[in-house]
């Protein structure tokens, strides 16, 4: 079955490395939504086509969430918010008449504030982070105007707390990002 997969995953590749011809995303500005991940986040997307070899793809997200536990005596609560902003360059890498073959190359801020509320007692809390992230895609061009773009991403994360009396941080390599987009260019 993996082998089905590589082999079918090949052929693909060299239908589109045999189309020369590419699809113009030169001096093209556009506007969607991105979904990041599991869960799916989504973050409103731009696209700037610097040239018809290079992308500027910068994306902005903000996301609230709250928790509620109720149990015999009482309740406990947690808000949390958090504030992303990610910004990749897409080399069109193999492009075909209607696809463009991307390697994405970019970095990502995420900014999460938190806090608990139990019996009358609260606890807030900042945790800032900072990626570099990297992988594949492909955009696929259904018309003149509208792409849909579907890839994979790594990274290489690191966060820690804003409050320098807690000393936790963190550095990660990983590979859990889907990333999928819907753009409308403007002529």
């Amino acid at each position: 079955m993996k082998m089905l997969r590589i082999a079918a995953l090949l052929v693909f590749l060299c239908i589109l490395i045999s189309n020369a011809n590419a699809f113009d995303t030169a001096g093209k500005f556009g506007m969607g939504i991105r979904c990041w991940g599991i869960p799916i986040i989504t973050f409103s997307n731009m696209k700037f086509g610097i040239s018809n070899q290079f992308e500027l793809e910068p994306s902005l997200g903000y996301y609230k969430w709250k928790n509620k536990w109720v149990y015999g005596g009482g309740s406990d609560e947690s808000t949390n918010s958090t504030l992303l902003f990610s910004a990749t360059g897409n080399i069109n890498a193999v492009k075909a008449a209607r696809s463009n073959f991307q390697i994405k190359l970019g970095g990502l801020y995420a900014k999460t504030t938190s806090s608990y509320l139990s019996a009358g007692f609260e606890s807030k809390s900042t945790t800032t982070g900072y990626a570099i992230i990297g992988g594949i895609g492909i955009e696929h061009f259904v018309n003149d105007n509208f792409a849909i773009n579907i890839g994979a991403l790594s990274g290489l994360w690191s966060s820690s707390p804003d409050d320098s009396d807690n000393s936790f941080s963190f550095t990660t390599f990983g590979s859990q990002l889907v990333d999928f987009s819907l753009v409308w260019y403007l002529k």
